[in-house]
């Protein structure tokens, strides 16, 4: 019995086995103080690592292809954005920033060990102007650069919003029927009421109506050469709104017609 009592005397008491003693508000402090310790510390870590100072970002590189955006200035939109140290670093917020310049169609920022961060953009690429202001992608996105004005050597298109994508790909449809004749377009606009205006590089302006012109400017073409060749510089304007034919509006006559106006007018 003896020997027995000492065993228990020197059996170490478990908090779960503790009850509602002394011993047992003991271990709910101990539990309390180290869970405490341990916010505290996730805490003080987060602090810190808020800290620009802490692990900060030292380098910047930008990846992709692009030949119209300024590195200078994507760098300067890059600094302004920075609002906090390499783990902190709003990621998203660069993102932002980069895209709501000119020329960057898509920009993603990512972070790499210990203090740089990593640029990819893929820059907008223009098939033709928009307007007088602006440009427009393949896919019928218009976009506005300061430098717009820089791409005359691009054919013109415009229309009413969200016509990007139907005029571009019009306008290479009317460019692969015009070839046959060694036509060029150089502007293709539609107006609010569905009616396509052409301008070819020779600075002839064509007028096609509304509907389908595919016929219309094919029969145009095909009889191009005969019905005007070598006399285009003579021409003012076509029109295609004929079932079965166009009529030319020569220079002299459009001469002919403004001074008749003029002669009305006086």
């Amino acid at each position: 019995m003896i020997h027995q009592r000492n065993r228990q005397r020197g059996a170490t008491l478990k908090c779960g086995d503790a009850g509602s003693g002394l011993r047992g508000w003991v271990c709910v402090l101990r539990d309390a103080l180290v869970s405490g310790l341990i916010v505290a510390m996730v805490a003080w870590a987060w602090i810190v690592s808020q800290d620009p100072a802490t692990l900060p970002v030292r380098k910047v590189t930008i990846e992709g292809k692009y030949r119209y955006v300024d590195e200078k200035e994507l760098h300067g939109v890059v600094r302004d954005s920075l609002n906090g140290g390499f783990l902190s670093v709003d990621l998203g917020s660069i993102e932002r920033s980069l895209e709501a310049t000119p020329w960057i169609a898509s920009a993603s920022v990512s972070r790499q060990w210990p203090d740089r961060l990593r640029i990819d953009i893929v820059e907008w690429q223009p098939v033709a102007r928009w307007g007088e202001k602006g440009l427009v992608t393949a896919t019928g996105v218009p976009f506005y650069p300061d430098n717009a004005a820089q791409f005359q050597e691009l054919p013109v298109v415009y229309g009413p919003e969200g016509a990007g994508g139907e005029l571009v790909q019009r306008l290479s449809e009317v460019r692969d029927l015009l070839g046959v004749a060694g036509l060029t377009p150089r502007g293709l606009i539609v107006d609010e009421r569905r009616a396509w205006h052409l301008w070819l590089q020779n600075g002839i302006r064509v007028f096609l109506g509304r509907g389908e012109t595919d016929e219309a400017i094919a029969r145009f073409a095909r009889a191009w050469p005969d019905a005007v060749g070598e006399r285009a510089a003579q021409v003012n304007a076509v029109d295609l709104r004929y079932t079965n034919g166009f009529s030319v509006l020569w220079k002299e006559e459009s001469a002919l017609e403004q001074e008749n106006a003029g002669e009305k007018n006086s």
